[in-house]
């Protein structure tokens, strides 16, 4: 008789010619993950050209792909430019927003991208790989992004921001999400919050619940921003942003007039209650926080 292939109830695979097994392992899954043209083995992802299959990304990497749908019509009409001036439009939000020399030749070199059905994510720990399909139908890496917390669903590519809806990235309008002065400005799409540097940079900050920054004024004029998606304090100095505390949902934590921040945290461990309480001072003469506990 010809060799078959037999499963057992713990699906283990085995070859059996009639007398006797060989053992094949463990079968893995796989399943078309985008268009006929990625498939997903195991963990990994490959792409196929014909009946070859090539592997994507680092071999042994946790992936996860995501694909892009439709921009938001309203990303290519919300900056005006008189003269030296740009004046910069929000959704759901009457009246426009000036921004300056700075920030807005940055904003206004945003060019449409024709990314859906050409392109996708793959995400694999704190990497954002963005391929397209070129002229041949094969993916091409146009880019490596790195971020602190990929998994909050968002990224700036080329000036323009993309963000995760229904397993899906879709290009959102940028809006000014808070103060900004010649070194850096606060700019928001979605949820997703980016520091914009002077010179082009954007930084991934984290994410927010509100449409606008949430802020606390000191009497030392120092700036604190809370993002309430991500649950992180932020210190807004003159030329620099810093990240001063990251917190549990279910911590207390206020800040005082003077900018310090107390934090407070109740927990039950096997050994019992564990109670964390601390405060995160300014050093004037720094202008750097430090923990006291």
């Amino acid at each position: 008789m010809e060799n078959i292939i037999v499963a057992d109830g713990r699906s283990n695979l085995y070859e059996f010619d009639g007398t006797k097994m060989k053992s094949l392992g463990t079968p893995k899954e796989f399943k078309d993950v985008w268009k006929g043209r990625i498939f997903q083995i195991g963990y990994n992802y490959y792409f196929k050209d014909k009946d070859t299959y090539h592997l994507l990304g680092d071999e042994g990497q946790t992936y996860v792909l995501r694909s892009f749908g439709n921009e938001d019509p309203f990303v290519n009409k919300q900056l005006f430019c008189f003269g030296e001036h740009y004046l910069l439009v929000e959704p759901d939000t009457p009246g426009f927003v000036e921004v300056t020399y700075l920030y807005g030749p940055l904003l206004a070199s945003i060019k449409s991208f024709d990314f859906k059905d050409r392109a996708f994510v793959l995400i694999g720990g704190k990497k954002f790989e963005i391929y397209i399909l070129d002229e041949n139908g094969k993916p091409e890496k146009l880019t490596e992004l790195f971020y602190n917390s990929p998994e909050d669903g968002a990224f700036e590519y080329r000036n323009a921001a993309f963000v995760l809806e229904n397993g899906v990235y879709v290009r959102k309008p940028w809006r000014l999400f808070g103060p900004y002065n010649d070194n850096y400005g606060l700019f928001a799409a979605g949820k997703a919050v980016f520091k914009l540097l002077s010179y082009g940079t954007f930084e991934f900050l984290g994410t927010s619940y509100d449409r606008k920054a949430k802020l606390y004024d000191t009497k030392i004029g120092t700036k604190i921003l809370f993002l309430s998606g991500s649950g992180t304090y932020w210190h807004l100095g003159e030329n620099f942003v810093e990240q001063i505390l990251s917190v549990d949902c279910d911590a207390e934590v206020s800040v005082d007039c003077d900018g310090n921040i107390h934090y407070y945290h109740r927990s039950q461990e096997d050994d019992g209650e564990v109670v964390t309480s601390f405060v995160m001072l300014l050093d004037e003469n720094t202008g750097k926080y430090y923990r006291k506990d």
